[in-house]
């Protein structure tokens, strides 16, 4: 049945020849102004088509929605101290939207190739457009939870010279910004091994004027020597590891060292509240009064054990100084268009992990 379809007003009348009339002559190019059974197949063929991407954008968008929604109930909740587990539920919902979208999607393209006419270009490119979002969908969601790909980390470390300044000083750290916490931290382990010694001295009964006390029954000389030794055995492998980052060729992923970098500051803020506790002055010596804490200060002054541990705790601030400004440091470096590795000094020449 042919169904008459009068050319639109605002197409009429126009002048002979032109764009709007060559496009309402597309539309009514049967005698008459009717579409011919062909016209009207093709017409509902693609308003199928049309559907199709419409169910598909429906999927896609819940997705998102409910992706947003789980990463913002994630933050508040662990804001709270509560476990995520409302986000983590809408996160399912988000990936199970995402997914199930796009295999339907793909699905009916297939079942639907013969009554729509569909080559296998088309099969091909709706393929891809529903493959594309969902790749990077879940891309997106292992960068949040801190799963970084390790292909796509070294494919952006091989453009990293040609990335915009800003996005790659968030995406990389140039490695001469580790150098100085690396020899900080030697020096930290140089301190700790001897602090070690003189807590093993204390254990063997040697007594000293600035001897920390000990909570008799909870801690006693060789259990802090066992935790001391636990400590640099901890310190020394993330040294070797930021050593490894500060002697590398090119610019260093920073999803690879903030890891390191946040463990190690973690480490240094007990290692802190340890030194000033071991300093504090010492009760059994009288410290609570006049005469005893002046006591306790010329025996601390004149302790070579007491000096130690003053040394180790200014070299524990300083190293902390020292990490907190290696993100400042990278984003000077880019500022500066110092992209890439430059020639190192020789003391950064000199860097290996056998000689730390």
């Amino acid at each position: 049945m042919l169904l008459p379809r009068p050319l639109h007003p605002a197409l009429r009348g126009l002048r002979r020849g032109g764009p709007q009339l060559r496009l309402a002559r597309w539309c009514t190019s049967s005698p008459g102004g009717v579409n011919t059974p062909a016209e009207a197949s093709r017409i509902q063929r693609w308003s199928a088509r049309l559907a199709l991407e419409n169910a598909y954008l429906s999927f896609t968008r819940n997705a998102i929605i409910c992706t947003v929604a789980g990463g913002a109930l994630i933050q508040y909740q662990k804001s709270e101290g509560k476990p995520p587990l409302a986000g983590a539920g809408l996160l399912l919902m988000g990936g199970g939207f995402m997914y199930i979208g796009s295999a339907t999607y793909i699905q009916l393209y297939f079942h639907l190739r013969h009554p729509l006419r569909l080559g296998w270009r088309s099969i091909v490119w709706a393929v891809l457009n529903a493959a594309a979002p969902a790749s990077l969908y879940t891309l997106a969601i292992m960068c949040v939870l801190d799963e970084y790909p390790t292909a796509l980390l070294e494919g952006l470390r091989r453009f990293e010279g040609h990335l915009p300044t800003l996005v790659r000083a968030s995406l990389f750290i140039d490695p001469p910004a580790l150098y100085p916490a690396c020899v900080l931290l030697k020096g930290v382990l140089d301190h700790e091994r001897a602090r070690l010694q003189i807590v093993r001295r204390h254990a063997e009964g040697h007594w000293s004027l600035a001897k920390p006390k000990r909570v008799q029954g909870l801690l006693a000389d060789k259990d802090v020597a066992s935790i001391i030794v636990r400590r640099i055995e901890r310190l020394d492998y993330l040294r070797n590891t930021l050593n490894k980052y500060a002697k590398a060729e090119r610019a260093v992923p920073t999803a690879y060292v903030a890891p390191i970098l946040a463990k190690l500051q973690t480490e240094l803020s007990l290692l802190e509240d340890i030194l000033e506790t071991d300093l504090a002055p010492n009760e059994s010596l009288g410290g609570q009064t006049v005469a005893g804490y002046t006591l306790w200060f010329f025996a601390s002054t004149a302790s070579s054990e007491h000096k130690a541990m003053r040394n180790e705790l200014e070299a524990v601030r300083m190293l902390g100084r020292r990490l907190a400004a290696i993100k400042y440091t990278a984003i000077e470096f880019a500022a500066r268009g110092q992209l890439g590795v430059k020639q190192g000094t020789p003391e950064e020449a000199a860097l290996d992990t056998s000689k730390l």
